[in-house]
Protein backbone atom coordinates (compact mmCIF):
# COMPACT_ATOMS: atom_id res chain seq x y z
CA UNK A 1 0.00 0.00 0.00
CA UNK A 2 1.26 3.40 -1.14
CA UNK A 3 0.14 7.10 0.67
CA UNK A 4 -0.15 9.71 -1.83
CA UNK A 5 -1.36 13.09 -2.33
CA UNK A 6 -4.60 13.82 -4.59
CA UNK A 7 -3.53 15.15 -7.82
CA UNK A 8 -6.36 16.98 -8.22
CA UNK A 9 -7.00 20.76 -7.78
CA UNK A 10 -9.90 20.29 -4.67
CA UNK A 11 -10.04 21.85 -1.50
CA UNK A 12 -10.54 18.68 0.11
CA UNK A 13 -6.46 17.91 -0.87
CA UNK A 14 -7.01 14.01 -0.17
CA UNK A 15 -4.75 11.67 1.42
CA UNK A 16 -4.85 8.64 -0.92
CA UNK A 17 -3.94 4.58 -0.52
CA UNK A 18 -3.02 3.28 -3.59
CA UNK A 19 -2.58 -0.53 -3.67
CA UNK A 20 0.03 -2.18 -5.69
CA UNK A 21 -0.03 -4.90 -7.50
CA UNK A 22 3.16 -5.14 -9.20
CA UNK A 23 5.83 -2.75 -10.18
CA UNK A 24 3.80 -1.69 -13.19
CA UNK A 25 0.25 -2.36 -12.24
CA UNK A 26 -1.61 -0.57 -9.51
CA UNK A 27 -5.32 -1.68 -7.83
CA UNK A 28 -7.59 -0.33 -5.80
CA UNK A 29 -7.05 3.77 -5.44
CA UNK A 30 -8.86 4.50 -1.88
CA UNK A 31 -8.89 7.66 0.69
CA UNK A 32 -7.02 7.22 3.95
CA UNK A 33 -8.69 5.92 7.04
CA UNK A 34 -6.68 8.40 8.66
CA UNK A 35 -7.37 11.85 6.94
CA UNK A 36 -10.67 13.09 8.91
CA UNK A 37 -11.82 15.39 6.05
CA UNK A 38 -12.46 12.65 4.20
CA UNK A 39 -12.58 9.64 6.84
CA UNK A 40 -11.70 7.08 3.96
CA UNK A 41 -13.58 8.00 1.07
CA UNK A 42 -12.48 9.81 -2.26
CA UNK A 43 -14.46 11.08 -5.15
CA UNK A 44 -15.46 8.55 -7.83
CA UNK A 45 -12.62 9.99 -10.51
CA UNK A 46 -10.23 9.11 -8.15
CA UNK A 47 -11.41 5.95 -7.53
CA UNK A 48 -11.32 4.98 -10.77
CA UNK A 49 -7.69 5.50 -11.39
CA UNK A 50 -6.48 2.56 -11.80
CA UNK A 51 -9.71 1.22 -14.88
CA UNK A 52 -8.41 4.35 -16.50
CA UNK A 53 -4.79 3.94 -16.28
CA UNK A 54 -4.44 0.39 -17.26
CA UNK A 55 -7.33 0.71 -19.92
CA UNK A 56 -6.62 -1.16 -23.39
CA UNK A 57 -7.51 2.17 -25.23
CA UNK A 58 -5.25 4.34 -23.56
CA UNK A 59 -3.05 6.54 -25.41
CA UNK A 60 0.79 5.41 -25.01
CA UNK A 61 2.47 8.34 -26.56
CA UNK A 62 2.10 11.92 -27.37
CA UNK A 63 0.30 13.39 -30.26
CA UNK A 64 0.27 16.07 -32.39
CA UNK A 65 -2.97 17.67 -32.68
CA UNK A 66 -4.71 21.31 -33.22
CA UNK A 67 -6.80 23.03 -31.29
CA UNK A 68 -9.57 21.89 -34.13
CA UNK A 69 -11.32 18.88 -32.47
CA UNK A 70 -13.08 17.91 -35.91
CA UNK A 71 -10.76 17.94 -38.51
CA UNK A 72 -7.30 18.65 -37.94
CA UNK A 73 -4.54 16.46 -39.08
CA UNK A 74 -3.32 14.16 -36.00
CA UNK A 75 0.21 12.39 -35.86
CA UNK A 76 2.18 10.37 -33.38
CA UNK A 77 5.31 12.55 -32.13
CA UNK A 78 8.20 10.00 -32.69
CA UNK A 79 10.92 10.13 -29.88
CA UNK A 80 13.69 10.87 -32.18
CA UNK A 81 11.40 14.10 -33.33
CA UNK A 82 11.59 15.56 -30.22
CA UNK A 83 13.23 18.58 -29.33
CA UNK A 84 15.10 18.05 -25.55
CA UNK A 85 13.22 21.15 -24.09
CA UNK A 86 9.67 19.44 -25.39
CA UNK A 87 7.76 19.50 -28.37
CA UNK A 88 6.22 23.13 -27.84
CA UNK A 89 9.64 24.43 -26.86
CA UNK A 90 10.18 28.15 -27.80
CA UNK A 91 12.44 28.83 -30.49
CA UNK A 92 15.03 31.61 -31.01
CA UNK A 93 12.37 34.44 -30.78
CA UNK A 94 11.08 33.42 -27.94
CA UNK A 95 7.89 32.42 -28.89
CA UNK A 96 6.10 29.51 -28.18
CA UNK A 97 5.11 27.69 -31.74
CA UNK A 98 2.88 24.33 -33.19
CA UNK A 99 5.01 21.10 -33.60
CA UNK A 100 6.62 21.58 -37.13
CA UNK A 101 5.43 25.22 -37.48
CA UNK A 102 2.39 24.31 -39.15
CA UNK A 103 -0.94 24.66 -38.22
CA UNK A 104 -4.14 23.53 -40.09
CA UNK A 105 -6.81 25.44 -42.48
CA UNK A 106 -9.21 25.22 -39.14
CA UNK A 107 -7.05 26.41 -36.83
CA UNK A 108 -5.45 29.52 -39.47
CA UNK A 109 -9.42 30.31 -39.68
CA UNK A 110 -9.28 30.16 -35.74
CA UNK A 111 -6.64 32.34 -35.32
CA UNK A 112 -8.11 35.17 -37.65
CA UNK A 113 -10.91 35.00 -35.82
CA UNK A 114 -9.35 35.74 -32.35
CA UNK A 115 -7.29 38.72 -33.93
CA UNK A 116 -10.93 40.08 -34.87
CA UNK A 117 -11.69 41.83 -38.27
CA UNK A 118 -9.10 44.22 -39.37
CA UNK A 119 -6.65 43.03 -37.24
CA UNK A 120 -4.63 41.09 -38.57
CA UNK A 121 -0.98 39.69 -37.41
CA UNK A 122 1.49 41.88 -39.57
CA UNK A 123 3.27 39.91 -42.20
CA UNK A 124 7.40 39.37 -41.17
Amino acid sequence: MIRTACPHDCPSACVLEVERLSPARIGRVRGSASYDDTAGTCCAKVARYAERVHHPGRRRSRRVSCRSRSTSPRGRISPDSRSPTGAFASGPTGRRSAPMGRRCRACRAIGRSWNGPGRRRPSA
